[in-house]
């Protein structure tokens, strides 16, 4: 589905849209499992080319409480699962190679709606606003996946950029969260500041 998300985004973004201002929202569902990406995504990255540290750190979850070095949870059992595979020895090199191409994957296809951006009438007062919904643990903390509290679980892309005038470059060390973006959207678009007015009694978060 990733293809046809990008596709018709860049169809809407060809088209003229001169009565009103507009949103436009695209969604990919990799670099999501199951790791399926088209074979020459695979090939930008050959196994045999693929390093794997030998051991990560040894005792990483005894400064963790129980309930998070709990390793009957499913991040802990993928993670062994991999490495220890009776049948498959390399399959800890294969696990990143496909994530990787599925990254690679997802670059290409955001290409697709950003060379479409470029090419419309919409290029010089668009924002874009580029995220994602959770990190991804690829073996530290012995672990492989998300819904952890650690840095490799809540780090993401956030990234935004289009209009002149805007800061380029520059790295905000200030944390934020996913729920600061409908705010911003708010704030870039004029739109009110209390959407649910009239609707609801609670203040919008964020």
């Amino acid at each position: 589905p990733d293809e046809t998300h990008a596709e018709w985004t860049a169809e809407i973004l060809a088209q003229a849209h001169e009565e009103k201002p507009f949103a436009l929202f695209t969604g990919f569902s990799r670099a999501h499992t199951p790791l399926y990406a088209p074979q020459k995504y695979f090939d930008m990255f050959p196994l045999e080319e693929i390093e794997v540290p030998e051991a990560y750190l040894e005792g990483d979850l005894e400064d963790c409480a129980p309930s998070l070095a709990n390793t009957s949870l499913y991040a802990f059992r993928r993670y062994q699962m991999l490495i220890n595979h009776p049948e498959r020895p390399q399959l800890f090199k294969e696990w990143p190679q496909a994530d990787m191409a599925c990254v690679a994957f997802i670059d290409d296809q955001v290409g697709t709606v950003l060379d479409a951006l470029e090419k419309s009438p919409h290029a010089d007062n668009t924002v874009v606003i580029l995220t994602s919904d959770h990190g991804f643990h690829v073996g530290g903390k012995e672990s492989l996946y998300k819904q952890t509290l650690w840095d490799s679980g809540t780090r993401i892309p956030f990234i935004v950029a289009g209009l002149e005038g805007m800061a380029e470059g520059e790295v905000c060390h200030q944390p934020i969260s996913l729920i600061d973006v409908y705010p911003t959207f708010i704030d870039l678009c004029g739109l009110p500041e209390n959407p649910h007015q009239g609707r609801s009694d609670y203040p919008l978060d964020g």
